[in-house]
């Protein structure tokens, strides 16, 4: 298991999809096509023909970033999802592989299911447990604090509580 950081985009703008479709996703809306599926050498030449006048080392950051959210997370690795101007995060667990959604082409190239980690407010310990289990015992007693956790609807149909305590 790995925990991993995927930021919500600027001001959060994500966090509603990620919220309404159950899912963890990445922006690259303007690629033309999927990036799951593709090779790494693949990637960077579509990064390439997409950004043009972007940099070689600017065009590898941009393809690192999408490779290790579509080929490297794995269901059972751990996200972070920062809340910016907080220190509160939000956690959840992967469930599936990465996948393009028709119905979200417009605003992200790349999603993945998961699973939400609990309700810190209600159960700190399974955010601090998620976190032993990834970093060890002496790392997770320093987050302290920090966790906002989601917790899962009782109905696909109940609004999903990812809201601040």
């Amino acid at each position: 298991m790995t925990l991993w950081v995927v930021r919500a985009g600027e001001n959060l703008s994500s966090l509603p999809l990620f919220e309404r479709y159950d899912v963890i996703a990445i922006g690259w809306s303007e690629l033309p096509r999927s990036p799951v599926g593709l090779t790494r050498p693949e990637l960077s030449e579509l990064m390439t023909t997409t950004y043009p006048t972007s940099s070689a080392a600017t065009v590898s950051n941009y393809t690192g970033q999408v490779w290790h959210f579509v080929n490297t997370i794995s269901p059972g690795d751990l996200v972070l999802v920062p809340l910016e101007r907080s220190a509160a995060f939000r956690v959840a667990q992967v469930t599936g592989n990465a996948e393009t959604r028709p119905e979200l082409a417009g605003h992200c190239a790349a999603v993945r299911g998961f699973l939400p980690a609990g309700d810190a407010a209600k159960h700190p310990q399974v955010g601090h447990a998620c976190l032993r289990t990834v970093c060890g015992e002496r790392t997770s007693s320093c987050w302290g604090r920090t966790l906002l956790l989601a917790s899962s609807p009782s109905s696909r149909t109940a609004s999903f509580p990812w809201t601040s305590a």
